[in-house]
């Protein structure tokens, strides 16, 4: 008889444990999914919004589902308030940015949560529209590399001068810099003017970059890629007062430079690649100097198409009957990158 007691008493607790989870399975709220656009050209980008009324249900999905026909650009998550009639409401939401990679039907399938899943959903793209004969490029790079001809070498000063043309309708404009290999890059200007091209009046950011080759051989630029958004016409919904555009994406062409090495016949002991070195030095107190008093020398120098870091200390000379206090270096480089300047002193006391 306890048995059986105990046999009914476990096979209710069973039962009502299967009750509440098919009972919290019917009180769960589903996970919506829609987009805000049925239909897109390539190029432009889609939102999906994933919504669900529980609060408490997580809406941490992963998306590399999408990656095939999609880029995933951004996420983020809402959660929205509201009082209808004296009763309070909320919502969670997931809205992800995506973008198409090619034109077709393409399928968002089904997304799986802890607890529901979303239904799929479909979007129709189209693709992006060709230029018409003889209409200019919206956006295009320019690039050139000083000095053009070479020769380049090792630690030398390489220069790249990027050009970026657009036409005053382009936004969200982001372009990589410059990643070569084996090489240190440096930023020394950005001017923006205006310039003519074909007849077409565009706007141009041009950025000046110095390129320090660390190895000889082969070095590759690879090709700077710009992202935007153009803006080609206002929407003509009255209540979307938000103007669409499509992404446009365009690249540079990768460069590739041969860089040598420092030429056999140079016998120095430090490589200094520069156009133009300088050497000066100053002498402190260099009048009525007395036993016992210090005096510091400073040479100083001055390299143009080197920055300041590649400028070795020289080798001090030793004087008899005098201690030497070497002061740390002091450099700079000019903004511009045509010039690096490094001062030593030497203080000398006898």
């Amino acid at each position: 008889m306890v048995f059986s007691r105990t046999l009914k008493r476990a096979g209710s607790s069973a039962l009502t444990v299967i009750l509440m989870m098919v009972f919290s399975a019917a009180q769960a709220a589903p996970v919506t999914a829609k987009l805000d656009r049925s239909s897109a050209v390539v190029g432009e980008t889609v939102t999906l919004i994933l919504q669900t009324t529980d609060t408490d249900q997580s809406l941490d999905v992963d998306l590399s589902v999408l990656e095939a026909d999609f880029d995933v650009l951004n996420r983020r998550s809402e959660t929205q308030m509201s009082f209808v009639n004296g009763r309070q409401s909320a919502s969670v939401r997931l809205v992800v940015t995506l973008e198409p990679k090619r034109a077709g039907q393409l399928e968002i399938p089904a997304l799986k949560f802890p607890g529901a899943t979303s239904s799929p959903l479909v979007l129709n793209v189209s693709a992006a529209p060709q230029l018409a004969p003889g209409e200019a490029e919206p956006v295009f790079i320019e690039v050139d590399i000083q000095p053009e001809g070479g020769p380049h070498y090792v630690l030398s000063q390489v220069g790249l001068t990027v050009r970026i043309f657009y036409q005053a309708n382009l936004t969200e404009a982001a372009i990589n810099p410059p990643a070569p290999d084996q090489a240190t890059v440096r930023l020394l200007d950005e001017v923006p003017y205006q310039a003519d091209r074909n007849g077409e009046r565009y706007r141009v950011l041009e950025r000046r970059y110095a390129i320090f080759p660390e190895r000889s051989g082969t070095l590759t630029i690879p090709p700077m890629q710009l992202t935007g958004r153009l803006i080609e016409r206002p929407s003509d919904r009255l209540w979307q007062p938000t103007v669409r555009g499509r992404r446009v994406r365009v690249e540079s062409a990768p460069i590739a430079l041969e860089i040598s090495p420092r030429p056999a016949e140079y016998t120095g002991d430090y490589w200094l690649p520069a156009r133009r070195i300088m050497l000066s030095q100053q002498i402190s107190d260099n009048e009525d100097l007395h036993v016992g008093e210090p005096v510091t020398r400073t040479v100083i120098l001055d390299a143009v198409g080197l920055e300041e870091n590649m400028l070795e200390e020289p080798v001090w000379p030793q004087i008899p009957a005098t201690r030497i206090y070497p002061d740390q270096p002091q450099g700079i480089s000019r903004d511009d990158g045509e010039w690096g300047t490094r001062s030593f002193a030497m203080p000398l006391c006898r």
